[in-house]
């Protein structure tokens, strides 16, 4: 199956995704180093075709004249994700309810961009979860540069509202 990836982020600038994807691909039982790698892509997943063991046809311009599949690979296992937008405060009578149960209130990414057009600065919180389990702000950042963002801030760019999908590995990994 034909897994496409952008070249540029629509915010401009390269995404490089294909060195990233080929430096786990072409090592992917060895010990990543540096942060320019790509060991697997969140996507949208309604039909439940990403599965262990399926083909995987890395490409660029998929749908166009420009297409390049650049690798071939395949699933070695997904995992489910969800990221969902908190608003921006917790409620503070849940969050001592939580407390006082001994439930750690869940960690959250806070996002803030500023939109030249309207002169605010956009402020969102969100929550990752991987198989349901939420992640520290350690994994969050980990999840972001293992997707190949240069950056927490442009993973939250990326998946700026609420997503539910897949994590689609290509190597060993798993969160």
């Amino acid at each position: 199956m034909i897994l496409n990836f952008k070249i540029e982020y629509p915010w401009g600038g390269y995404t490089n995704f294909e060195s990233k994807i080929l430096n786990c691909v072409n090592n992917w039982k060895h010990q990543f180093t540096g942060d320019s790698k790509k060991p697997h892509s969140i996507r949208y997943d309604k039909t439940n075709r990403w599965k262990a063991g399926r083909k995987i046809h890395f490409a660029t311009g998929a749908r166009t004249p420009n297409y390049n599949c650049f690798v071939e690979s395949k699933v070695i296992s997904t995992q489910e994700i969800e990221i969902k937008d908190v608003g921006l405060e917790i409620n503070p009578i849940i969050k001592e309810a939580l407390t006082l149960l001994g439930v750690e209130t869940v960690c959250h990414y806070i996002f803030e961009e500023y939109v030249p057009k309207l002169d605010i600065v956009l402020r969102k919180r969100f929550r990752v979860s991987v198989d349901k389990r939420v992640l520290s702000l350690e994994e969050i950042n980990t999840l972001a540069k293992n997707d190949g963002f240069d950056s927490t801030h442009d993973f939250f760019r990326w998946f700026n509202q609420d997503f539910k999908g897949k994590i689609i590995h290509w190597t060993d990994l798993k969160y």
